[in-house]
């Protein structure tokens, strides 16, 4: 039993996933949708309604531009989220190395992403839908350090307990990684290659989202980087470097101040947990990027984070 979640500013949209989602889900379901295409309110404040509504024990949290891939999906989600598994949230995309460097829900080079998903784009047809199946270890599940919200489930209990945080991210961004941070203190955080769903729309960077993702790391800078599995010291580096040029890259593209790097890597606790050769490094770049000399390539930001 399950109680799907949805924040709609589509009424086409939400009656196809309505849809769909009876279609596939297998199990008694309820489907809690708000109409929020006239509202200030927030994604985070929205699930935290829905969720404080639900009948059943078991909660989806998902856009409503999905289309559910795996028939009886549901039976599946209630098997992972069995208290025994101790697994307290469900996705399909995510990564195993949440770096310190502010990004998205992975890193820079894509090298610890783990996902299950076909990712559609934006106004272009179904034969641009790309299949990005990414499973470095070969299991049905894996343990990573945060989530995409495209489509989010885990237990009544712990939304109600743990909630959406709607005080800082009140918009549309950095909500799932917040989340996906909170429950993975006391709770396993997996992907799983067990649910496949296509998502019609890809994720933007823009200066919204560069502002909650800067107020993301300064909330978490205590406990990033977040690691599932293991990476070595050298790899880890160089992640951590690869991130934070993307990050200088996109502070430039927004027409942002790299004080705001500035400002990050002087924080104590960035010189502590980078270290002196690393973070020597990353000054080095931030000189070279303030020189604007053209020493990097251009950066495509992946169509599948940091999400909508």
């Amino acid at each position: 039993m399950i109680s799907v979640i949805i924040c709609s500013i589509n009424p086409q949209l939400l009656a196809a996933v309505e849809q769909n989602i009876n279609e596939t889900i297998g199990v008694p379901f309820e489907i809690i949708a708000t109409d929020n295409r006239n509202s200030s309110v927030g994604i985070s404040e929205v699930y935290n309604r829905g969720a404080a509504q639900a009948k059943y024990d078991v909660l989806c949290f998902m856009h409503e531009d999905v289309i559910m891939q795996t028939p009886n999906w549901g039976h599946i989600v209630l098997k992972l989220l069995q208290p025994q598994t101790s697994i307290g949230l469900v996705g399909v995309a995510g990564s195993y190395f949440k770096t310190l460097s502010p990004s998205g829900w992975g890193n820079a080079t894509g090298y610890t992403d783990c996902m299950n998903i076909i990712q559609g784009f934006k106004n272009k047809g179904a034969e641009f839908n790309r299949l990005e199946i990414k499973n470095p270890f070969g299991k049905e599940k894996v343990e990573v350090a945060a989530l995409d919200g495209v489509w989010l489930c885990t237990t009544k209990d712990i939304a109600r307990r743990t909630k959406f945080d709607q005080q800082n991210f009140s918009g549309f961004h950095c909500y799932d990684l917040d989340f996906s941070l909170t429950v993975g203190r006391h709770y396993k955080v997996v992907v799983t290659y067990e649910v496949l769903l296509t998502h019609l729309s890809e994720g933007s960077y823009t200066r919204a989202w560069m502002t909650e993702t800067l107020k993301l790391h300064q909330k978490w800078k205590s406990s990033l980087p977040v690691i599932t599995a293991h990476i070595d010291d050298e790899k880890r580096a160089y992640l951590e470097k690869q991130t934070f040029r993307i990050f200088l890259s996109l502070l430039i593209k927004l027409n942002l101040p790299l004080s705001l790097a500035k400002n990050l890597l002087w924080q104590k606790t960035y010189i502590s947990k980078l270290g002196i050769v690393l973070w020597t490094n990353l000054n080095f770049h931030l000189y070279k990027f303030r020189k604007k000399l053209p020493a990097y390539p251009e950066y495509h930001p992946k169509a599948y984070q940091p999400g909508e």
